[in-house]
């Protein structure tokens, strides 16, 4: 049907979401990626993954005796259809034959796997039908505890799981969780103290196995407890299970009455989930917990994909590789521990380690979370994730960073690139300034890099790369000169503020000259800025300035590096797009790149001062240069004594014998006892307010976004038509002038309603700033405002506000 619909090209059938999995693709290929529950899917088991078993459904499970088929048996596939056509199967579905084979071969493969000389396969169950661990975890909840019962699990921010007792998950809603923790002197688990704990508690499961606890578990000492209290030992060996079949990593056979492990972390298979026993009544729970009690129909494709990547597990070459990891780790953690860093636990001995950003000494006054740690590695190359060590009380602020080494050993590296992702680690982290900014709901954290040390970690990643994978090599850039495409989001702003030119005013077809200076002002590059669109620009840079203009620009895009060292809080605006290009054919000439050698800003204004829209609100390095003369006359209002005044419906309220009173030098209506009143009682109902003394003022134009960005004190470029915001004026020395509501009614076309005490004052100071006729900026008094069309409705045009409510 496939072929006859046409159905079987997906680049042609869907261009956009083939360019998705491709960009996925080179991520995968051109990033160092250190997490330690993601690795490289084979080939093969990616191929086994989209193969016809995707398409069927299989609600149930195979019989009893092909589920404990050994694999030899179950290759005799004509006999195995024999036997299912007399006695038939556990499905609520036909049709489903070879997945019953498929199914029943991932499960024995398993126990190949797990088996040891005293639990051979056959004494080894196998349930391959969970969807992820997660589920499957909540599985052996549901098979063993009931809610409200006790269940011990290591704490999430000392390195357990959600599903160990988060009180995020439903297992922390659902049960009663005591959690256990390590030892904050050792790094290390105190079994005696879990011991003491589980007599006190007395649980009914206990929870053995980690997230993102460094050190190896003693699954004897684990028995001991759970024995100690009659307790069910679940071993979660979710991030550990392909160490496991190496031998690379104690196993829990033998000691605990479940095991669940996902096959998509050191295993390298699809992404899914085991649960093993040795104990078949435990089976038959489990089983029912599985199926019909959580999950309906399974993933059959998925069952054929853990089928293939159990049988490389089987392989020397697959546990030779797990030894590697786990040496690879060893030799990551003493590297980093050589620069300076300080691990959490205190080391490692199995394929993750936690680096404690606490230890970090950073000369803003902030102490670095993992988060923002994460994203900026993100941008060198190298992938990592948030996580809390012991100490933090929170993962939203975690204290750490995880770093596995599976992703990294799979793809052929060892010692020496451990020592050099050590560097580039310890070179970042140390060079990351931590701040905050506030939020709507607390604090955000944030940082910025220098500039100079994001390009070098980037470029050392990629040499690292280029060591085993030549396909990832820089291509040469051209002759003379190189072309980058600025699109999206707040590109316009960005240029503008990067750069000397005035791009916001820049008509579209147009092009300019702007000069770029870094953090410390000096010339990064001239460059020539053409505009294609609102918000498209192409920018021509010297070629070999193109990766230093890419990074600078990419950077302010994305708000991570240093450009002013006096304010780590200002923005440059964006985000925007940064990416190499080739130009529409008849545009802008490249050539007319200004040859502009190195040198200070001052220097090159002093020589160039054409080259400066000096009067800018803003542009990186403009404080550097001596400010010319701004507008003589400062702001300063008296306000005016007089009688009270009247609203264009003052009559009408009076004719309807409304009590007016006075507010704000207003006669207006009343209909309660005060205006307090008046809002509590459109509470329960609905009133219609005469808003006639407020003013309202009209912001026009195509710089209107920009003027109230400038002249209030939040970002109208957030806010999308029909939306409205809150926001101060402030006098160049900030004194409040007024609190005031913006609207934004079109692209370039607001709505400011302001208070009528204060509606003569905000005029004078609106118009007078867009006039250019006072001072907004006392260090800098050539700042100007982009001008617009302002215009008063309520004085000019007789248009008042009228507010329902309620």
């Amino acid at each position: 049907m496939n072929e006859q619909l046409g159905f079987t090209d997906l680049e042609r059938i869907d261009p956009q979401l083939t360019a998705l999995i491709t960009a996925e693709e080179r991520r995968q290929r051109e990033k160092i990626i250190l997490i330690p529950s993601e690795t490289l899917t084979p080939p093969a088991v990616r191929t086994a993954l989209a193969s016809a078993l995707t398409s069927i459904y299989a609600e149930g499970y195979p019989r009893a005796a092909m589920r404990m088929s050994p694999p030899e048996q179950l290759r005799d596939v004509d006999y195995q259809l024999a036997e299912h056509r007399r006695y038939a199967d556990w499905r609520f579905y036909k049709g489903t034959e070879f997945a019953d084979l498929v199914e029943s071969l991932a499960g024995r493969r398993a126990a190949e796997c797990f088996a040891t000389p005293d639990y051979p396969p056959e004494r080894i169950y196998a349930n391959v039908q969970p969807l992820s661990g997660a589920a499957a975890n909540l599985a052996v909840y549901e098979a063993f505890v009931n809610p409200g019962d006790t269940v011990m699990g290591l704490a999430l921010t000392e390195g357990g799981h959600l599903t160990h007792g988060s009180e995020f998950n439903i297992t922390g809603k659902q049960y009663n969780i005591v959690s256990y923790a390590v030892d904050h002197t050792t790094g290390k688990l105190d079994y005696d103290q879990i011991m003491a704990l589980a007599k006190e508690h007395r649980p009914k499961m206990i929870i053995a196995g980690f997230t993102s606890y460094p050190w190896q578990p003693d699954w004897k000492a684990f028995r001991a407890i759970a024995d100690a209290v009659g307790a069910i030992l679940l071993a979660d060996i979710a991030h550990t299970a392909g160490m496991v079949i190496a031998g690379a990593y104690p196993s829990p056979i033998g000691y605990a009455d479940v095991i669940m492990f996902t096959t998509h972390k050191t295993l390298c298979g699809p992404r899914g989930a085991v649960l093993l026993t040795t104990d078949p009544k435990i089976a038959a729970q489990i089983d029912t917990a599985v199926f019909p009690g959580e999950q309906g129909g399974p993933h059959v494709n998925k069952f054929a994909a853990i089928a293939a990547a159990l049988k490389i597990a089987q392989t020397d070459a697959f546990k030779e590789m797990q030894h590697r990891i786990v040496d690879n780790a060893a030799h990551l953690a003493h590297a980093l521990q050589e620069q300076g860093l300080t691990l959490a636990y205190g080391g490692t001995n199995t394929h993750l380690m936690l680096v404690d950003l606490r230890a970090l000494n950073a000369d803003t006054g902030y102490t670095m979370l993992g988060e923002i740690a994460s994203r900026i590695l993100d941008l060198v190359g190298i992938v990592c994730n948030k996580n809390t060590i012991p100490g933090d009380h929170s993962a939203a602020d975690a204290h750490g960073i995880r770093l596995g080494t599976p992703w990294v050993t799979q793809r052929g590296r060892g010692k020496r690139e451990m020592e050099e992702l050590a560097r580039i680690i310890a070179t970042v982290l140390r060079a990351i300034k931590p701040f905050e900014y506030l939020g709507l709901t607390g604090p955000l954290s944030r940082g910025k890099i220098p500039v100079p040390v994001l390009q070098q970690a980037r470029d050392d990643v990629r040499a690292l790369l280029n060591r085993v994978d030549p396909q990832i090599a820089v291509p040469a850039p051209r002759d003379d000169w190189a072309a980058l495409r600025v699109r999206g989001g707040r590109a316009c702003q960005l240029l503008d503020q990067a750069g000397t030119a005035a791009i916001t005013t820049m008509p579209i077809g147009e092009s300019c000259v702007s000069l770029l200076f870094d953090s410390d002002g000096n010339m990064i590059s001239p460059v020539r800025i053409g505009r294609a669109g609102a918000q498209e620009f192409y920018v021509f840079a010297p070629a070999a300035a193109k990766a230093a203009v890419r990074t600078w620009l990419a950077g302010l895009a994305d708000g991570y590096v240093v450009f002013d060292p006096t304010d780590i809080y200002r923005k440059v605006e964006g985000p925007a797009v940064v990416e190499p290009a080739t130009p529409p054919v008849g545009t802008w000439a490249a050539t007319e790149i200004p040859a502009v050698g190195p040198g200070r800003i001052e220097e090159i204004y002093a020589a160039h001062p054409e080259w400066f829209a000096i009067d800018k609100l803003y542009f990186i390095g403009q404080e550097r240069i001596p400010s010319p003369a701004g507008p003589d006359e400062t702001f300063v209002w008296k306000d005016q004594e007089g009688s009270l005044k009247r609203t264009p419906l003052y009559d009408r309220h009076h004719q309807l014998g409304a009590k007016l009173v006075p507010f704000a030098g207003w006669e207006m209506p009343v209909w309660y006892t005060s205006a307090i009143a008046e809002h509590r009682a459109v509470r329960a109902t609905a009133g219609l307010f005469d808003l006639g003394h407020m003013g309202v003022f009209a912001v026009e134009g195509e710089n209107a976004t920009a003027f109230l960005n400038a002249v209030t004190s939040n970002y109208a470029s957030w806010l999308h038509p029909g939306e409205s915001q809150y926001a101060y004026l402030f006098d160049p020395d900030g004194n409040v002038l007024d609190d005031i509501m913006v609207y934004r009614r079109g692209a370039d076309n607001y709505l400011v309603v302001v208070n009528a005490a204060n509606e003569d004052k905000d005029w004078a100071w609106l118009s007078g700033v867009n006039a250019r006729r006072y001072l907004i900026d006392r260090k800098f008094p050539a700042r100007r405002i982009p001008t617009v069309t302002l215009r008063n409705l309520k004085q000019d045009e007789g248009r008042v506000d009228i507010a329902l409510q309620g």
